[in-house]
């Protein structure tokens, strides 16, 4: 009851609020939002326009996001069937200069170590080791990412000596 009572004073004052019943299923579901889309500009080194534009692009898809579900499986959380669906027809929807953070920043030159790569990528390919479950996409993604950042740190004037 506090809780509803806190998140009913939070969006009376403009701020979105919501209770939920199960935090970690929450959490992998929106990881898996990030994850998936942090993975698949990497991997295609674009956004989501030059992603959808790639011949095998919804199977790719389908295999990264299905990665984050087993990879949450085996965390105990349980996410729903039609998530892999909702979540296709998502990045179906979305805009064609669509990028993560994490893309954007490795873009525009930052060391990858100052980016959100171990944390996004890194803890798939690390929860994937420690559980004996195969990542590949996320796996490559990974390397793919450790790529973009080396050929564009220092190219918008960002590296230091």
């Amino acid at each position: 009851p506090l809780l509803h009572e806190l998140a009913a004073l939070l969006q009376k004052s403009g701020i979105p609020a919501k209770v939920t019943h199960d935090i970690r299923l929450d959490s992998w579901e929106k990881y898996a939002l990030m994850a998936a889309n942090s993975a698949l500009f990497c991997l295609f080194d674009g956004p989501a326009g030059k992603v959808r534009r790639q011949k095998n692009y919804r199977q790719v898809v389908a295999e990264t996001v299905g990665e984050v579900i087993a990879m949450a499986k085996v965390q105990g959380v349980i996410i729903p069937p039609a998530y892999k669906e909702d979540y296709l027809r998502l990045f179906d929807s979305l805009p064609d200069d669509t990028v993560t953070s994490l893309y954007r920043d490795l873009k525009d030159g930052k060391k990858v170590e100052d980016t959100e790569t171990e944390i996004i990528l890194g803890r798939m390919v690390d929860l994937g080791k420690k559980a004996g479950l195969s990542v590949p996409c996320f796996e490559k993604a990974y390397e793919m990412a450790q790529s973009i950042g080396k050929r564009n740190w220092g190219s918008h004037g960002m590296k230091h000596t």
